[in-house]
């Protein structure tokens, strides 16, 4: 992991899944809980300071998330004490009448760079105290 350092610098990460996947009754049980594994991972390696996540999912053309779904994933993902943000995209579309190519994807580039992530107070601002010992109030007698 040491190799992956640069992600505790990360605003954010994406995790990008198959929309298809998260479709099929038999498979999307497998992905969340691989999901929820990936998560946990994540925040040890970075020692409980997980950037936001976004789970990215795709051929939004095809499926769209059903709210059960996106419930479980949301809970499997909280369970491993992060939040997460769901979008869905469609970067391609087999169905451009019902959906467009590019579908979600300003949406994300948004959602990613819009806000930006909570950081505490580098160095707080403190004012001189008048005859309080500090190193900027040091004046030499000579």
């Amino acid at each position: 992991s040491d190799r992956l350092d640069f992600m505790k610098s990360a605003e954010a990460i994406w995790i990008v899944l198959d929309g298809r996947t998260l479709a099929d009754i038999e498979k999307r049980q497998g992905l969340i809980a691989r999901v929820g594994q990936l998560v946990g991972r994540l925040n040890t390696m970075l020692d409980g300071r997980t950037p936001r996540l976004i789970v990215v999912v795709t051929h939004r053309d095809l499926h769209i998330l059903s709210d059960s779904a996106a419930n479980r994933l949301q809970t499997e993902i909280f369970r491993r004490g992060a939040k997460v943000e769901i979008v869905g995209v469609a970067p391609f579309s087999d169905c451009p009448d019902n959906v467009p190519a590019g579908f979600g994807i300003a949406d994300l580039i948004d959602l990613t760079v819009g806000k930006p992530a909570e950081r505490p107070t580098f160095w707080n601002s403190t004012e001189p105290i008048e005859g309080d010992r500090a190193f900027l109030t040091y004046r030499r007698d000579r």
